[in-house]
């Protein structure tokens, strides 16, 4: 007695599929990558990938033989908050294996101090002294300023201003400028 029983093929699989970078902030650009991707027979895997944002289906890419490292990259403008959401699904060209997702939420990025001058520059005995600050927030927050003086060394005075009586001439005045937005 003889019998044929044709083999059939075994779908892909892969185990996760990961983003780049793990937290993402406004601006960044994210890149998908499938991490132990197997099959079976030996067959090629192509990794189809779908991308939504905010619950919007937003694009579609490739991961695998003849994809290009643009078919991996999702480059839409993101923002503080937004979710983005890959579904990768292996193909052999005869099957497709289950699908994977991964899902990110866009963090805040800091705010950033981008320069500081005093308030009559040079500063004079006599006249308060006010810290004139310029910030930038990519999230596009206006950010609260912390201003720390510190007259010759002593004890930190915590104040936009430092009034005229805290200073005499030859002192030596130091003053760190902190900004917040409200998340970092």
């Amino acid at each position: 007695l003889s019998l044929e029983v044709p083999v059939v093929n075994t779908p892909p699989s892969i185990a996760r599929v990961a983003l780049d970078p793990e937290a993402p902030v406004a601006g960044d650009v994210l890149v998908a990558s499938a991490e132990s991707s197997y099959d079976p027979d030996g067959d090629p895997i192509i990794v189809e990938l779908s991308w939504q944002l905010n619950g919007v289906d937003a694009g579609i890419g490739l991961l695998g033989e003849g994809a290009l490292p643009a078919d991996a990259v999702f480059d839409q403008p993101l923002f503080r908050g937004d979710q983005v959401l890959v579904r990768a699904v292996p193909f052999d060209l005869e099957a497709q294996g289950v699908a994977v997702t991964t899902t990110v939420v866009v963090e805040n990025t800091p705010p950033e101090v981008t320069g500081v001058s005093f308030s009559p520059d040079p500063p004079q005995s006599g006249q308060d002294v006010e810290i004139l600050a310029t910030t930038t927030d990519v999230d596009g927050d206006v950010p609260s300023l912390t201003v720390r003086w510190r007259v010759n060394g002593g004890s930190t005075i915590v104040a936009p201003v430092l009034p005229s009586a805290a200073i005499q001439p030859g002192d030596v005045l130091t003053v760190d400028v902190r900004a917040f937005d409200g998340f970092d």
